[in-house]
């Protein structure tokens, strides 16, 4: 039966790996949670990623001016898309 012997370099590759993932994870679940805090905790608390007073407000915000947004994502796409088949022809 073969035993697996330590490696230097697997292990300092995924350590790598490993920490710039959670490079990458933590500042987004801290957008997230920012997204779903009171603004007066934010101000008063600083962020953190648990909060502690939740709220939908800035969806809700969101939500009800959405046409704006819409817009800007039809913007978006079709900007897109135009530039996409103007450089593959």
């Amino acid at each position: 039966m073969k035993t697996k012997k330590f490696d230097l370099y697997h292990f300092s590759v995924n350590a790598i790996l490993s920490i710039l993932s959670i490079g990458i994870i933590v500042p987004f679940l801290l957008v997230l949670s920012i997204s779903f805090s009171e603004e007066q905790s934010i101000l008063t608390n600083g962020y953190r990623l648990i909060p502690e007073e939740f709220s939908l407000l800035s969806y809700e915000v969101v939500l009800k001016s959405a046409g704006p947004l819409i817009s800007a994502y039809g913007v978006t796409i079709f900007v897109t898309f135009s530039e996409r088949s103007a450089v593959c022809c």
